[in-house]
Protein backbone atom coordinates (compact mmCIF):
# COMPACT_ATOMS: atom_id res chain seq x y z
CA UNK A 1 0.00 0.00 0.00
CA UNK A 2 0.99 3.62 -0.99
CA UNK A 3 0.59 5.87 1.86
CA UNK A 4 1.34 9.63 2.14
CA UNK A 5 2.96 10.29 5.17
CA UNK A 6 3.70 14.53 6.62
CA UNK A 7 7.34 14.83 7.45
CA UNK A 8 8.38 17.73 9.66
CA UNK A 9 11.74 19.61 9.44
CA UNK A 10 13.52 17.01 12.21
CA UNK A 11 12.46 13.84 10.81
CA UNK A 12 13.52 15.14 7.28
CA UNK A 13 17.13 15.86 8.99
CA UNK A 14 16.59 12.63 10.78
CA UNK A 15 16.21 10.56 7.20
CA UNK A 16 19.19 12.75 5.48
CA UNK A 17 21.33 11.63 8.69
CA UNK A 18 20.63 8.27 8.15
CA UNK A 19 20.36 7.70 4.36
CA UNK A 20 24.16 9.03 4.32
CA UNK A 21 25.95 6.61 6.64
CA UNK A 22 26.35 8.90 9.29
CA UNK A 23 26.95 7.29 12.52
CA UNK A 24 24.70 7.70 15.80
CA UNK A 25 25.98 9.47 19.00
CA UNK A 26 27.16 6.71 21.75
CA UNK A 27 26.77 3.89 19.71
CA UNK A 28 23.54 3.83 19.66
CA UNK A 29 21.28 2.07 16.91
CA UNK A 30 19.88 3.80 13.76
CA UNK A 31 16.48 5.56 15.07
CA UNK A 32 15.08 5.51 11.27
CA UNK A 33 15.57 1.56 10.84
CA UNK A 34 14.32 -1.49 13.28
CA UNK A 35 16.18 -4.60 14.22
CA UNK A 36 16.78 -6.65 10.37
CA UNK A 37 17.28 -2.96 9.02
CA UNK A 38 13.93 -2.17 7.52
CA UNK A 39 12.59 1.54 7.58
CA UNK A 40 10.92 1.53 11.25
CA UNK A 41 7.50 3.00 11.46
CA UNK A 42 7.73 6.61 12.77
CA UNK A 43 4.71 6.71 16.06
CA UNK A 44 4.80 10.25 15.73
CA UNK A 45 4.41 10.99 11.76
CA UNK A 46 1.30 9.26 11.03
CA UNK A 47 0.41 7.71 7.83
CA UNK A 48 -2.18 9.19 5.07
CA UNK A 49 -4.24 7.36 2.76
CA UNK A 50 -6.12 8.91 -0.62
CA UNK A 51 -9.75 7.75 -0.15
CA UNK A 52 -12.59 7.23 -2.57
CA UNK A 53 -16.45 6.10 -2.96
CA UNK A 54 -16.76 2.13 -3.40
CA UNK A 55 -17.91 3.51 -7.00
CA UNK A 56 -14.88 5.14 -8.55
CA UNK A 57 -13.19 3.54 -11.12
CA UNK A 58 -9.99 3.95 -10.29
CA UNK A 59 -7.14 1.95 -8.39
CA UNK A 60 -4.35 4.35 -8.94
CA UNK A 61 -3.82 8.30 -9.35
CA UNK A 62 -1.15 10.62 -9.93
CA UNK A 63 0.07 14.17 -7.84
CA UNK A 64 -0.17 15.79 -10.96
CA UNK A 65 -4.15 14.50 -10.86
CA UNK A 66 -5.12 15.25 -7.46
CA UNK A 67 -3.56 18.25 -7.40
CA UNK A 68 -5.94 19.30 -10.72
CA UNK A 69 -8.77 17.95 -8.67
CA UNK A 70 -8.04 20.17 -5.47
CA UNK A 71 -7.87 23.06 -7.99
CA UNK A 72 -11.22 22.18 -9.24
CA UNK A 73 -9.04 21.02 -12.44
CA UNK A 74 -10.22 17.94 -12.81
CA UNK A 75 -14.10 18.02 -12.20
CA UNK A 76 -15.02 14.21 -13.40
CA UNK A 77 -14.24 11.13 -13.26
CA UNK A 78 -13.72 9.04 -16.43
CA UNK A 79 -16.69 7.33 -16.07
CA UNK A 80 -18.72 11.22 -15.77
CA UNK A 81 -19.19 10.51 -12.54
CA UNK A 82 -18.48 14.15 -10.93
CA UNK A 83 -15.45 14.40 -8.31
CA UNK A 84 -16.34 15.61 -4.66
CA UNK A 85 -13.68 16.94 -3.16
CA UNK A 86 -13.48 16.57 0.64
CA UNK A 87 -11.86 18.24 3.22
CA UNK A 88 -11.58 18.67 6.48
CA UNK A 89 -11.53 22.00 8.65
CA UNK A 90 -9.12 24.63 8.03
CA UNK A 91 -6.55 23.79 10.40
CA UNK A 92 -5.99 19.86 10.01
CA UNK A 93 -3.19 18.39 8.91
CA UNK A 94 -5.32 16.32 6.38
CA UNK A 95 -6.13 19.61 5.23
CA UNK A 96 -2.54 21.11 4.80
CA UNK A 97 -1.48 18.06 2.76
CA UNK A 98 -4.32 18.94 0.48
CA UNK A 99 -3.44 22.78 0.40
CA UNK A 100 -0.19 23.29 0.87
CA UNK A 101 1.79 20.43 -0.19
CA UNK A 102 -0.57 19.39 -3.08
CA UNK A 103 -2.76 22.47 -4.08
CA UNK A 104 0.70 24.46 -3.21
CA UNK A 105 -1.14 27.26 -2.21
CA UNK A 106 -1.71 28.77 1.47
CA UNK A 107 -4.76 28.21 3.32
CA UNK A 108 -5.77 31.80 2.60
CA UNK A 109 -4.88 31.76 -0.81
CA UNK A 110 -6.79 28.14 -1.53
CA UNK A 111 -9.98 29.62 0.39
CA UNK A 112 -10.18 32.86 -2.12
CA UNK A 113 -9.35 30.55 -5.07
CA UNK A 114 -12.36 28.46 -4.94
CA UNK A 115 -14.28 32.16 -3.67
CA UNK A 116 -12.97 33.48 -7.35
CA UNK A 117 -13.39 29.79 -8.90
CA UNK A 118 -17.38 29.91 -7.82
CA UNK A 119 -18.22 33.58 -8.48
CA UNK A 120 -16.23 33.44 -11.94
CA UNK A 121 -18.50 30.27 -13.16
CA UNK A 122 -15.61 28.02 -13.49
CA UNK A 123 -17.06 26.24 -10.08
CA UNK A 124 -20.44 25.15 -9.06
CA UNK A 125 -18.98 24.78 -5.84
CA UNK A 126 -16.07 24.52 -3.46
CA UNK A 127 -14.98 21.33 -1.75
CA UNK A 128 -16.77 20.40 0.98
CA UNK A 129 -15.65 20.84 4.46
CA UNK A 130 -16.16 18.41 7.86
CA UNK A 131 -15.12 18.40 11.23
CA UNK A 132 -12.50 15.21 11.45
CA UNK A 133 -11.19 12.50 10.00
CA UNK A 134 -14.63 9.81 10.98
CA UNK A 135 -17.13 12.70 9.29
CA UNK A 136 -14.63 12.91 6.25
CA UNK A 137 -14.69 8.72 5.74
CA UNK A 138 -18.43 9.06 6.35
CA UNK A 139 -19.05 11.76 3.92
CA UNK A 140 -16.80 9.71 0.64
CA UNK A 141 -18.50 6.88 1.86
CA UNK A 142 -21.89 8.66 1.05
CA UNK A 143 -21.06 10.52 -2.09
CA UNK A 144 -20.40 8.54 -5.61
CA UNK A 145 -17.37 10.16 -7.00
CA UNK A 146 -15.96 11.67 -3.40
CA UNK A 147 -12.27 11.76 -2.71
CA UNK A 148 -10.27 12.59 0.38
CA UNK A 149 -7.48 12.20 2.83
CA UNK A 150 -7.64 10.94 5.79
CA UNK A 151 -5.27 9.24 8.34
CA UNK A 152 -4.62 5.36 7.50
CA UNK A 153 -6.21 4.28 10.51
CA UNK A 154 -9.52 5.79 10.15
CA UNK A 155 -9.61 4.33 6.76
CA UNK A 156 -12.50 1.93 6.37
CA UNK A 157 -12.32 -1.04 4.20
CA UNK A 158 -15.68 -0.52 2.73
CA UNK A 159 -14.08 2.16 0.95
CA UNK A 160 -11.68 2.28 -1.73
CA UNK A 161 -8.29 3.48 -0.89
CA UNK A 162 -6.39 5.01 -4.27
CA UNK A 163 -2.79 3.84 -4.67
CA UNK A 164 -0.71 7.27 -4.95
CA UNK A 165 2.39 7.69 -8.17
CA UNK A 166 4.61 10.16 -7.27
CA UNK A 167 6.41 12.22 -9.38
CA UNK A 168 9.95 12.48 -8.51
CA UNK A 169 10.19 16.03 -9.80
CA UNK A 170 7.28 16.98 -7.64
CA UNK A 171 8.31 18.36 -3.99
CA UNK A 172 5.43 16.03 -3.03
CA UNK A 173 7.62 12.97 -3.64
CA UNK A 174 8.29 13.31 -0.13
CA UNK A 175 5.25 12.20 1.42
CA UNK A 176 4.38 9.50 -0.97
CA UNK A 177 6.15 5.93 0.06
Amino acid sequence: MVRLVRHGWALAALLCCASSGAAWADGDADPTRDASGAEAPDAETPAYVVIVHPTVEREQITVDELRAIALGRQRYWKSGAPIQLVLEVQGSATRAIWVESIARMSPVQFVHYWIGATFQGRAVTGPRAVQGSRSAVQLVAALPGAIGIVPAEAAEEALKQLTVSPDPSSPLHSIVR
